[in-house]
């Protein structure tokens, strides 16, 4: 049992470094799909040919990303839409980027959205700069520290156990109480491996999954259901999906909107954005609802949006203002976003790290109050 415990760990620490390298490639891939972006966004800013002027660009950049231009404009010269050329030639381009797209490609707001996107590629590179808390800090905190305890818990402290039966001495309370949470694991340690590996290969598996297989623009995918019903439903999480959904959404809405359509077919063209499913099907509603002649304003606030959207719909009501207005709210509900963000790990981090500062605190307690005991219990033997 315990060399099962020790291949145990090990395979862990692997898996772990396993996840932090497949990171590590999704970041180099994640940079690839912002120079993309930027690549195409000033082409279509400048009105030049897309698959000419792609060619051109492919010449002065490295290998992949060569590649992955000369693919792309080699599809848009078979005659396919942008956003199939991009999914084809680069599989890591999110959901919400081909999304976009194809509701632009609709509308005919491709150079204002990929204008858009190209601006949030900018921003979201700067954010990422200025993240307070690094991602090793998490492996730390959720894997190492962990994998450290349990093992201590299993392995190291039964032995003092043996020890103090040796010198027939009485273990002192507080380790008797640690005992008692290490000894069910040491019993059922071949289920905790199997329940734990299962968990840390299923994490990197679904990461994986959802990288390769994103959303799919419009339609209902049961990998997603779990996760969006979740996200939408606790509190903080509904903020962060709730206002993602809508920056993304009212991005493609505010390009439809200048480019000379109405309100609801540029709602029909933001259902095509990558959010939670259950944004998605109240965008899709307010549209339909729109088609029958409904009240922009009083719909919306029926179908639940909030507050500011529909103060901006009665307000461009009357100044003829909706598309400056609508993205407005576009960044106003990315930085929203942002700061949620921000506000669920501010909040999460300190309790994690109490939570392991007072579990380690007792752990060393149960652990050096022992040998005091025995250390008197030898001398008084002695002497």
């Amino acid at each position: 049992m315990i060399y099962l415990v020790y291949w145990f760990y090990l395979g862990v620490l692997a898996i772990a470094a396993g996840v932090a390298a497949i990171s590590a490639w999704f970041r180099v891939r994640r940079g690839r799909v912002d120079a993309v972006i930027q690549t195409l966004a000033g082409i279509v800013s400048h009105n030049l040919p897309l698959a000419t002027v792609l060619r051109a660009s492919a010449r002065g950049e490295r290998r992949r990303l060569r590649e992955i231009l000369s693919h792309v404009a080699q599809r848009l010269e078979y005659g396919e839409d942008l956003s199939v050329a991009l999914q084809i030639a680069l599989p890591a381009c999110p959901g919400e980027v081909i999304g976009a797209l194809q509701g632009a490609e609709r509308g005919g707001t491709l150079r204002g959205v990929l204008a858009s996107l190209a601006s949030r590629t900018r921003q979201d590179a700067r954010r990422s700069t200025a993240r307070g808390v690094p991602a090793w800090y998490w492996l730390l905190l959720l894997v190492v520290l962990p994998l450290v305890s349990t093992f201590f818990l299993v392995v190291v402290l039964p032995k003092l156990r043996e020890i103090f039966e040796d010198f027939d001495t009485p273990l002192p309370a507080v380790t008797v109480q640690l005992l008692g949470v290490a000894s069910p694991l040491a019993d059922y340690a071949p289920l905790l491996v199997i329940a734990i590996l299962v968990m840390l290969v299923a994490v990197p598996v679904l990461l994986v999954t959802r990288h390769f297989f994103p959303r799919r623009p419009g339609g209902w995918q049961p990998s997603f259901a779990v996760w969006d019903l979740l996200a939408w439903s606790v509190p903080g999480l509904r903020q962060v999906a709730r206002n993602r959904a809508l920056g993304q959404q009212l991005l493609i809405m505010q390009a439809a909107l200048r480019a000379g359509h109405d309100l609801t077919e540029a709602a029909e063209q933001g259902c095509a954005a990558e959010v939670n499913w259950l944004a998605r099907r109240r965008l899709r509603c307010w549209a339909d609802v729109l088609k029958s002649g409904a009240t922009p304003a009083a719909s919306a606030r029926a179908l639940g949006f909030p507050s500011p959207v529909v103060s901006a719909l009665l307000t461009a009501a009357n100044d003829g203002e909706l598309a400056a207005r609508i993205e407005y709210l576009a960044d106003y509900y990315e930085s929203l976003r942002d700061h949620w963000r921000r506000v669920l790990l501010a909040a999460l981090t300190p309790v994690v790290v109490m939570g392991w500062a007072l579990l380690v605190a007792f752990v060393v307690l149960a652990t050096f109050v022992p040998l005091k005991v025995l250390l008197d219990a030898v001398i008084a033997q002695v002497y």
